[in-house]
């Protein structure tokens, strides 16, 4: 069930309907239902019941009350997401988060609330909706308990992984880093740290044990946003502008979204994070794209040069001579309007490699006779240097 599907549900069942949400980590079970339930007027209060030691802090702590007629009795302090809930009026919403990482007597207290929407005798507002969230116990991916039956008979219980356009949708919303959104809307299999294999959610495997996760790549996102206000606070160029600087920040990603996703990510920048992405240099040149580039210095122009060309190879392996005399006459005009340092260093590298020749590179000399001779001048000029 995607986040659209959810919406739709949680707006047809009675509101006195517990609905519990069952899906992989870091989807967004708890953050999406809040929103939902936000558009809709309630106020939601998250209660994080896997932090709960014991029932105590469900019930509250108890202590004595004297009454008037001098007889002592036990009552209970309610916890501070109880007088929140009564607080905020009839439309209050309360999500058990994390609930099957909470111990058994924690689980049984939470369902008296869900049931009876009632505590000790305390009452929460007519009309408060409950809802849970949590992983799946029947993949061995997760360490966390299996309900038994006559609690799962309670809720309403769903699948739950919204899809990745509604996660993009999501990203825009709350500002995520242009590249990462960008990155999952060309690489939708990495946005999820899961496959679904026989109706179940089955976690993927990776060298390092590092997973992506939505929750991961807000994570990444904060930390590319985080380092462009550096950049501007410091006046001085953005990491990912450099070569060394491009390793650094892959190795701070490598730690949220794993090693090898964090190397395709690091390929993605080197093509796109100059502003200009390398694909609308060949394939839609415009003379709108020389002021981006004209502002690059030299070590970007270089950075961003090899990724130009790595394009190209990919494409050309991919799809051949589809269009290439236009490619090639982009390719030229983008040359033009490098330092000439930049161009003759990394185009004399190319011809000058002791590795076979890229078949890109003979193909492009065909397609456009002028190619040749641009390659002649680049030789003379690398000679200058």
């Amino acid at each position: 069930m995607n986040a659209s599907q959810f919406e739709k549900v949680i707006n047809i069942l009675p509101p006195n309907k517990a609905i519990m949400i069952r899906g992989p980590h870091g989807v967004g079970k708890s953050e999406i239902t809040e929103e939902i339930l936000k558009k809709s007027g309630y106020h939601v209060i998250v209660v994080f019941v896997s932090q709960a030691v014991d029932a105590g802090d469900i019930t509250g702590l108890p202590s004595k009350l004297i009454r008037a007629d001098g007889i002592e009795m036990t009552t209970y302090a309610l916890p501070s997401w109880w007088i929140k809930a009564k607080e905020n009026g009839s439309k209050v919403a309360l999500i058990f988060d994390e609930y099957n990482r909470s111990p058994k007597e924690v689980r049984q207290c939470c369902m008296q609330v869900c049931l009876k929407g009632e505590l000790n005798g305390f009452l929460l507002p007519q009309g408060t909706r409950f809802f849970a969230c949590i992983n799946p116990a029947d993949t061995g991916d997760y360490d966390v308990e299996e309900l038994d039956e006559a609690q799962a008979d309670r809720w309403a219980t769903y699948d739950f992984c919204p899809s990745w356009e509604e996660w993009l949708e999501h990203a825009k919303k709350t500002n995520h880093h242009w590249l990462v959104q960008e990155f999952i809307a060309e690489h939708k299999d990495h946005l999820w740290a899961h496959i679904k294999e026989d109706g179940k959610y089955v976690l993927k495997k990776s060298m390092d044990g590092i997973l992506p996760s939505p929750r991961s790549w807000t994570s990444v996102s904060d930390t590319l946003n985080l380092e462009e206000k550096k950049s501007i606070d410091e006046k001085r160029k953005i990491i990912w502008k450099t070569q060394e600087g491009l390793e650094d920040i892959t190795l701070a990603i490598s730690g949220l979204v794993g090693w090898e996703i964090a190397e395709v990510f690091k390929n993605f920048i080197r093509k796109n994070g100059a502003g200009v992405k390398a694909k609308d240099v060949i394939f839609n040149w415009s003379n709108e794209l020389i002021p981006q580039i004209k502002k690059l210095n030299t070590p970007e122009q270089s950075v961003f040069l090899k990724s130009v060309v790595d394009f190209i190879e990919e494409d050309y392996n991919k799809n051949g001579d589809l269009d290439i005399a236009k490619h090639t006459s982009n390719f030229m005009a983008f040359i033009k309007i490098l330092d000439a340092d930049v161009a003759a260093g990394y185009i004399t590298k190319i011809l000058n490699s002791i590795d076979k020749k890229p078949k890109w590179l003979s193909a492009y000399k065909k397609a456009n006779n002028g190619f040749q001779s641009m390659l002649i001048d680049i030789l003379a000029l690398q000679e200058k240097f």
